[in-house]
């Protein structure tokens, strides 16, 4: 092939934008190891997609994919993990892979102009998650010179899910002492100091888990779900309905349902 012709050859990324401009599809086949997420990286260039779902077969392969996006693409790159356990085993899921779950849902409902893709397996795209509508509901955020009660803050936290603890070093955690409230959101990475002056927050400063130290000042933290079942009377009540007309239509025996 002469250098007109390579030039005047379109690129196979161009193909496949070409593709998906004319025909809103475009089956791509024999792309391996990081040139997925370089293909995922030119659909985000200037006027094109503006977020991009990248589903692998996986959850190792999603977790490849999700570096190599990384890579290329830089920040805004969210990673929904699925669970090994199946609904109704008798097993209970990882609690760590719930709180990353629930800090990736919360980042897509806080701040999904900042998102530019979402990665996931096929059994986590198929898997149902929290509603949007309960983010909406529970989300709050707290900062410097915003006023609420210590017992109302605690109160609101227990319903979220958090576990009340002598020291927070874990998500989904939170400790009161005196003054002194500490949580850690799963939305956050680090968690945070709120110091009460009465009903106000003084300041709000992240701190170390292991050392317990104060650190640096952050302009707020985001309250959002820390459990993905939060079992309110209401809910209780419509857990149990569920359960049992999911039963009855399996001929569950009486007594598993109970135990469930």
């Amino acid at each position: 092939m002469s250098t007109a012709q390579e030039l005047s050859t379109p690129s196979p990324w161009a193909r496949v934008r070409r593709a998906l401009e004319v025909d809103r599809r475009a089956e791509v086949t024999g792309l391996v190891g990081a040139s997925r997420g370089a293909l995922v990286a030119d659909l985000l260039g200037p006027g094109r997609a503006r977020t991009v779902l990248a589903v692998a077969a996986d959850e190792e392969e999603a977790d490849a994919l999700a570096r190599d996006i990384a890579f290329f693409v830089g920040e805004g790159v969210v990673r929904v993990p699925a669970d090994a356990v199946l609904p109704y085993d008798d097993l209970s899921p990882d609690r760590g892979v719930e709180l990353e779950r629930l800090s990736a849902l919360a980042r897509l409902h806080v701040s999904p102009d900042r998102i530019r893709a979402v990665v996931l397996s096929a059994r986590g795209l198929a898997r149902r998650t929290v509603p949007r509508r309960v983010f909406e509901a529970s989300a709050d955020l707290l900062g410097k010179g915003v006023e609420i009660a210590r017992e109302a803050l605690a109160e609101k936290l227990v319903r979220l899910g958090f576990t009340r603890v002598p020291l927070v070093e874990d998500p989904g955690t939170f400790a009161v002492r005196g003054g002194i409230v500490d949580l850690w959101s799963p939305a956050d990475p680090s968690p945070v100091r709120l110091e009460f002056f009465g009903d106000e927050i003084e300041s709000c400063r992240a701190f170390d888990p292991q050392t317990q130290r104060s650190d640096a000042e952050v302009p707020e933290v985001l309250l959002g779900p820390a459990r993905e079942a939060l079992f309110g009377p209401e809910a209780k009540e419509a857990a149990k309905a569920a359960v049992r007309e999911a039963a009855e239509r399996v001929n569950r025996p009486t007594s598993r349902v109970r135990e469930v």
